[in-house]
């Protein structure tokens, strides 16, 4: 039986899985949780729905996972094994691309349905020395699937995918019976559920075959004595013997009996002296982990359904996909919308730290600017003072700076002043040229003295005005007057 493990809530962790089935007689789920290095079966439910249309099963199940304390967002979806047609093809070819059209052709030679009817998957069971590959081939009606997809969403869960039931058995074998699961002898498998019984033969742990009886444990249990045992032996003959007709060459070793295999029939019995094969009766939830609570509804439910293909599926990935393509389409839509939103909220974070950086800038700015308006209102009087005083002060160095280019001036023409001429007189007068007066023995040189004085960059203009002649003492001398215009400050040096 399934082993007790404590653990802690794990509502919405992420690792979980939940496994439901709409069957004809049972409404079946299984939840496990997430639990280093695995999983742990942590919620188990089944609900009769015999004879129920939909909405008397909606009715009768969102009441009982509500009590049960169910409360999923995501959950995977198993199709009855009596609703899948199942298929192992031989195809000549090891590439892809050629398989997968190999299989279109396949498809519809293996139902009677048009092929917008249905969903189907396939995977590698193996590959031989001679280049052909086996491939399972599932095959489940639209109908079926998108019935069950409804009913999972009006009960307000979100469809994650939809496996195949009868996928989950070789998964429950790895579970269960693992050295025997890799081992390459072939397993007939029969899974006895209340109305109908799913056999399979398994080898490494692939679906070699499958098959579904209407023949469950109601049937042999009430009508043992009219030889419906007989006949479900018979039943599982035959699919020993329609597997091995099949050219495998591989034929059962070992036989497995779960699901409802608790009953007083002596089973194994019988089916060992039938079939001459050793017989195991395996409970379903063996070498289970299993919380506490678990274990209890666990060993309610064994005797009511088998769960052997849902304990399969929740703890390991099926390898085949029914997943309608509305669904496929929708979780592209969401993880389209997620990125988006992702994306999303990364540019509103980072047009929030820019805003933010940018607020820090202006309050920074608005601090100083109200900092320097303070200062400039303590410092304005004094301020204004300081530019009067200034101004006062520019006017007298202007002024003296005039009369220093007087005196610069003067220097000047003392300089250049030849022995032959005398100066008489120098006027002045602010914002008027400088005027020289004198006399000289020789006119010429009256001139010459101008010119050089013309070449002081101290003078914008100098000439000779009012030269004139007279005797002294039988001598001739020159008188003459020189009008000096200063240049501007900037170009005296």
């Amino acid at each position: 039986m399934a082993r007790r493990v404590t653990v802690p809530k794990t509502s919405g962790v992420a690792g979980g899985r939940t496994v439901v089935l709409f069957g004809p007689q049972w409404f079946k789920l299984l939840h496990v949780a997430p639990l280093a290095p695995g999983r742990v079966l942590s919620k188990i439910l089944a609900v009769s729905i015999a004879g129920m249309d939909d909405a008397q099963v909606l009715e009768a199940v969102r009441p009982a996972a509500h009590s049960a304390g169910f409360a999923m967002a995501n959950v995977w979806i198993a199709t009855a094994s009596q609703f899948t047609t199942l298929r192992l093809l031989s195809l000549p070819s090891s590439d892809p691309k050629e398989i997968r059209d190999m299989i279109d052709l396949q498809i519809e030679k293996n139902t009677p349905h048009a092929k917008e009817e249905i969903l189907s998957d396939s995977t590698l069971v193996e590959t031989d020395p001679n280049g052909y590959s086996r491939m399972a081939l599932a095959i489940v009606h639209r109908d079926v699937v998108s019935c069950s997809v409804k009913m999972a969403e009006a009960l307000g869960w979100r469809v994650a995918g939809v496996v195949c039931e009868a996928d989950g058995l070789a998964q429950w074998q790895k579970m269960v019976r693992p050295q025997e699961a890799a081992s390459a002898a072939a397993a007939l498998v029969a899974d006895i559920d209340t109305d109908a019984t799913t056999v399979a033969v398994l080898s490494r742990g692939n679906l070699y075959f499958h098959r579904s009886m209407a023949l469950g444990m109601v049937q042999m249990a009430s009508d043992a004595s009219q030889g419906a045992v007989d006949s479900f032996i018979q039943e599982l003959q035959r699919s020993a013997e329609a597997f091995e007709a099949e050219g495998m060459n591989m034929p059962p070793q070992t036989v497995l009996v779960t699901g409802l295999a608790h009953s007083p029939l002596d089973l194994a019995a019988k089916i060992q002296r039938a079939l001459n094969l050793p017989v195991q009766v395996v409970p379903v939830f063996e070498r289970c982990p299993a919380t506490k609570p678990a274990t209890s509804m666990a060993l309610q439910v064994s005797t009511q359904t088998s769960f052997a293909s849902l304990a399969g599926l929740g703890f390991a990935s099926g390898r085949l996909d029914l997943t309608p393509p509305s669904v496929k389409l929708r979780h592209a839509f969401e993880k389209r919308a997620q990125a988006l939103l992702g994306l999303g909220s990364r540019a509103v974070v980072l047009l929030l730290l820019v805003c933010l950086l940018a607020f820090v800038k202006t309050y920074q700015l608005q601090r100083y600017h109200d900092r320097m308006v303070q200062e400039h209102a303590v410092m304005d009087l004094p301020a204004r003072d300081i530019a009067q005083t200034l101004d006062k002060l520019s006017v007298v160095q202007s002024r003296m700076r005039k009369r220093g280019y007087v005196l610069e001036a003067m220097e000047h023409i003392s300089r250049w002043v030849p022995g032959s001429i005398r100066l008489t007189s120098f006027g002045y007068s602010t914002g008027e040229p400088i005027v020289l007066k004198g006399t000289s023995r020789e006119l010429p040189q009256v001139y010459e003295f101008v010119s050089v004085l013309g070449k002081e960059p101290l003078f914008k203009k100098v000439e000779a005005r009012r030269v004139s002649k007279r005797k002294v003492e039988g001598q001739d001398v020159t008188d003459f007057e020189v009008v000096c215009t200063l240049a501007e400050e900037k170009a005296i040096p």
